[in-house]
């Protein structure tokens, strides 16, 4: 196993490095020991663009326009578009596609995957 970088991790995060880094003609090699996460996620539009993540129906389960967040002690925090000005609160995702859509984009610029690995 020969890279320029090794990313160890296969989360969003690692196959977005591992793109942007290959993106920049260095050999990438990702390594995780599960790349398929089976959740459903909260994403906030704002963090997909940053991201220079396009919006795709491959992953996107629903969009939200109002947010509820309680904590352990019944802290609550409601989250609107009223309140952060915005159109879209943000979305719920699943996880396993929106990896698969993450993998794939990873791999089309060179990015080498190895799965399975402890």
């Amino acid at each position: 196993m020969k890279s320029d970088v090794l990313i160890i991790g296969g989360g969003p995060a690692g196959l977005k490095a591992g793109k942007t880094i290959a993106s920049n003609d260095l050999n990438v090699i990702i390594v995780d020991k599960e790349f398929e996460n089976k959740s459903a996620q909260l994403v906030y539009k704002s963090g997909l663009k940053d991201l220079d993540l396009k919006i795709d129906n491959s992953y996107l389960l629903n969009e939200l326009r109002k947010v509820s967040l309680v904590s352990p002690n019944e802290n609550k925090v409601n989250i609107s578009n009223e309140n952060i000005n915005s159109n879209e609160v943000g979305y719920i995702i699943d996880s396993k596609n929106f990896n698969k859509y993450l993998l794939n984009d990873a791999k089309s610029v060179g990015c080498e995957i190895k799965d399975n690995t402890t």
